[in-house]
C-alpha cells in the first residue's frame, strides 16, 4: 500500500510540473516566430496574442502557396499599404474581425471574402477593414 501511495504521489507531481511548465511554455511563447521565421509580419501583440506589423507589402506562405501580403496602418490585412484615418466622416465604415478564414489566409486581399465585400461596396461610399488573423477566434 505505501509503495501505492508513493507511485501515485509521483505520477501527480509529475503531472502538476507537466502542467505547469506546458502553460508557461504556450503563454511565454509565440510558436509562429519559432515555426515560420520568414514570416516577420506576424507579431506579438499584448492586447490580443498576435497581429500584423503594420504597413508591410511582403510574400507570404500558407504551405506550398506563396502570396501577396500587405497592411495597412491599422495592422490589417489590405489592397496596399494606406493609412487609415482614426475617424471617417465622409463614409461608412465597417470592421470585419474573425479567425484565418476572415484574414484569407493563402490568398491575395482581393481574393479574400472581404476583399470581394470591399469591392462591391465601395460604390456605396463604405469602407472595409480586415482586422481577420488566423488562430484568432471569429
Amino acid at each position: 500500500m505505501n509503495k501505492l501511495f508513493r507511485l501515485i504521489t509521483l505520477i501527480l507531481i509529475i503531472l502538476i510540473f507537466d502542467f505547469i511548465s506546458t502553460f508557461f511554455l504556450i503563454s511565454r511563447l509565440n510558436f509562429n516566430e519559432l515555426f515560420n521565421p520568414i514570416n516577420k509580419h506576424r507579431i506579438v501583440n499584448d492586447n490580443y496574442h498576435h497581429s500584423f506589423k503594420v504597413n508591410v507589402e511582403t510574400i507570404d506562405h500558407w504551405g506550398p502557396y506563396k502570396y501577396k501580403f500587405v497592411t495597412n496602418s491599422l495592422g490589417f490585412k489590405d489592397r496596399s499599404t494606406r493609412k487609415i484615418e482614426n475617424v471617417n466622416k465622409s463614409q461608412e465604415r465597417i470592421i470585419i474581425i474573425g479567425d484565418s478564414f476572415t484574414e484569407g489566409i493563402g490568398f491575395i486581399y482581393d481574393d479574400t471574402f472581404v476583399g470581394l465585400l470591399d469591392r462591391k461596396l465601395q460604390n456605396y461610399n463604405i469602407e472595409i477593414l480586415n482586422a481577420g488573423v488566423a488562430s484568432q477566434s471569429p
